[in-house]
């Protein structure tokens, strides 16, 4: 499912920002205040949080939380995402 993320450096909550996005008739969103940011040193840096994710199902909204995590590795000035991990569905 795609999703939309921008930040100038992920150890910088305050910059990042989070697009609700569609994919397939469902929807995901993160959910406010979950994001925590950890460093992780020589490396770059890890943020964990929640996300909401709802469908259409017999044609009622089916909506619930699940769980993300996503290691950041700083290259020069720039990050790059390594892995994208959803669990607890």
């Amino acid at each position: 499912m795609p999703k939309t993320w921008t930040s100038s450096c992920p150890t910088s909550p305050k910059t990042w920002s989070f697009t609700t996005t569609k994919a397939a008739s469902a929807t995901s969103a993160k959910v406010a205040g979950s994001l925590a940011v950890h460093p992780i040193k020589d490396y770059g840096a890890t943020h964990i949080g929640l996300h909401r994710f709802c469908h259409v199902e017999n044609g009622k909204n089916d909506c619930g939380n699940s769980k993300f995590v996503m290691p950041w590795q700083q290259q020069g000035d720039s990050w790059k995402i390594t892995r994208v991990v959803s669990y607890d569905h």
